[in-house]
């Protein structure tokens, strides 16, 4: 149990690191800096949550955050999303754009409230971190590791089109 606070402290920060990214999103934020933030913080919140010491009595049951905020920030990001210069001239077909809107809306917006989740707990007891790690592997292993996965894919795919040819990640997805 030693390891928890140095391991959560760990996630702490890289959760809020994400959570601030997706609150701080504006219309101007998706310049390619917002991008590239997005695309190191991924990798790392996934080293993060793997890292976590796992729950003794395994995982509980999982339930969906509120479904008006939910989709509020998706809206919030999907429109954002859509109307990105860095992503048009990036990908030019709409197909592929409004796929990776969707998608790639729905993956943040579902991390972000798991995450924030967590943190939350975190605040809520912090005498007591092994509540927000359990809710953090709890969700990350029912929920958002899936997102997590298809959220780094998609940004792979805006940053080689920037670079050459689109790969194609859509036609081997399951939807």
């Amino acid at each position: 149990m030693v390891a928890i606070p140095s391991q959560c402290g760990q996630m702490a920060r890289v959760a809020e690191e994400y959570c601030r990214l997706i609150d701080d999103f504006d219309p101007d934020s998706l310049s390619r800096s917002w991008w590239l933030q997005l695309e190191k913080v991924l990798p790392r919140l996934h080293v993060a949550v793997i890292a976590l010491a796992g729950p003794r009595d395994g995982y509980a049951a999982y339930s969906l955050p509120d479904d008006e905020q939910r989709f509020e920030l998706y809206m919030r990001l999907h429109d954002r999303l859509h109307t990105n210069p860095l992503l048009w001239s990036s990908l030019g077909e709409y197909r592929l754009l409004a796929r990776l809107c969707d998608r790639l809306a729905d993956d943040l917006t579902d991390m972000y409230f798991d995450l924030r989740r967590g943190l939350s707990l975190l605040e809520a007891y912090p005498a007591d971190p092994a509540r927000a790690v359990g809710d953090w592997q709890n969700s990350f292993y029912v929920h958002w590791a899936q997102h997590l996965l298809s959220a780094e894919r998609w940004l792979h795919t805006v940053d080689t089109a920037e670079r050459g040819p689109v790969s194609r990640p859509w036609q081997t997805m399951v939807v």
